[in-house]
């Protein structure tokens, strides 16, 4: 292992060091892999052994998580085990999601429990959203748990949008309620416009309701101006039903709907 690092910093060619360092972690090339992840564990430790141990780690994961996890749990705290538990979490739960979430779940330092299981969490919005909300529940308040639960929350409308919408309203914390019911309506909008408009005005006045309805505003005028045009000539006069009209104006006069004529008296 040592001699192949060492050609590889020898090579002055980035495009061939990528390729020489991708070799280490073919299956063909790597026999017995916890053999090569202790062999690096060896080397004094820099950028390109950290890469090397990072690359073998996840391609472990992919086949054997449970193995793989056990060895990165056996590292020193820094850098190194921070991102090989996520690099682990992100691969396992891409071949089984449920174990690699009970495996996070279990990590005793609060800290990495947290940061694997928001990793699972996040592979889990494409395919699981649902899932993927449930493990937020367990996560602490960040921001980049609420823009998990957004993003979880936006891929299952664009699936069941009523079921979404329902859960939605049951988030007791209200900031955050707002930011899931905008990003839902946004997301149904595209399938469903009409019940995503209504949601997206149960959103008390303010930003977060503007910016729902002005995100509904365009993508339902590409479709259907007209109807677009009847929701918004049914709000209140004032400068929100003028921006929303101007919206209107704004995507006609791109050619993205054929007629762009809409008034924008703010009646």
């Amino acid at each position: 292992m040592e001699r192949k690092l060492a050609a590889i910093r020898a090579d002055e060619d980035p495009e061939m060091r990528e390729k020489m360092l991708e070799a280490l972690v073919d299956p063909s090339a790597v026999a017995d892999i916890e053999s090569s992840l202790d062999d690096l564990t060896k080397l004094a430790p820099d950028d390109l052994v950290t890469e090397a141990t990072l690359l073998l780690l996840r391609k472990w994961a992919e086949s054997d998580g449970d193995s793989a996890a056990t060895w990165t749990g056996q590292l020193p705290s820094g850098p190194l085990r921070e991102a090989g538990l996520s690099g682990v979490a992100i691969e396992w739960a891409n071949t089984s999601l449920p174990d690699a979430a009970a495996w996070a779940g279990s990590l005793p330092d609060e800290t990495e429990r947290q940061s694997a299981a928001l990793a699972v969490a996040n592979e889990a919005v494409r395919s699981e959203p649902v899932e993927a909300l449930r493990l937020s529940a367990d996560l602490a308040a960040s921001p980049q748990r609420d823009e998990l639960i957004c993003r979880a929350a936006m891929e299952w409308a664009s699936h069941d949008g009523p079921s979404a919408a329902d859960w939605a309203r049951q988030i007791a914390d209200e900031s955050l309620r707002e930011q899931v019911m905008s990003a839902i309506a946004m997301a149904w909008s595209e399938s469903d416009p009409v019940p995503a408009a209504d949601l997206a005005l149960e959103i008390p006045p303010g930003r977060t309701q503007a910016d729902a309805v002005m995100g509904i505003v365009q993508r339902w005028a590409q479709h259907q101006p007209d109807r677009a045009a009847t929701w918004v000539d049914q709000f209140p006069a004032g400068e929100f039903k003028q921006n929303a009209f101007e919206n209107l104006v704004l995507i006609g006069n791109a050619g993205l709907f054929d007629d762009p004529a809409v008034e924008t008296d703010g009646k």
